[in-house]
């Protein structure tokens, strides 16, 4: 029974028949495994690396964590961001933290030369920033 499951699966996941299917599911209340599986998000690499970094806190036992988006820009991404975190922390209860970040059209600052660019590298406790 089980090999038949798995081979009707492969089968599944074969184009035309992965198209309908995934359509079918986008209609359908399905878990966030699913929805990871099928690509069924307007961003589905969020999705993917917030139910895995959760999966993995859980393994851990780490109550809490943190998911941060570089570059947000108009913010549609920070509020898909912020759904599928709501979605996972519902499912696997993880507390997850959104964070968003943007520096204008400016792009990265400029290097300053000292430890303060490398603080993982840094020999002296002086802090960095005020």
């Amino acid at each position: 029974m089980k090999h038949g499951r798995e081979r009707l699966l492969k089968v599944a996941m074969e184009p035309p028949f992965r198209m309908i299917l995934k359509a079918l599911y986008t209609l359908l209340p399905v878990s966030l495994e699913t929805r990871a599986l099928w690509d069924i998000s307007p961003r589905p690499n969020y999705l993917v690396g917030v139910l895995q970094a959760a999966k993995e806190a859980r393994a851990f036992k780490v109550p809490e964590i943190s998911v941060i988006e570089f570059g947000v820009a108009g913010g549609t991404g920070l509020l898909t961001l912020e759904r599928e975190a709501a979605a996972v922390e519902k499912e696997t209860g993880v507390s997850i933290k959104v964070h968003g970040f943007d520096n204008g059209s400016a792009g990265l600052p400029e290097f300053i030369g000292d430890y303060c660019d490398h603080p993982d590298a840094r020999k002296n406790r002086r802090t960095c920033w005020p």
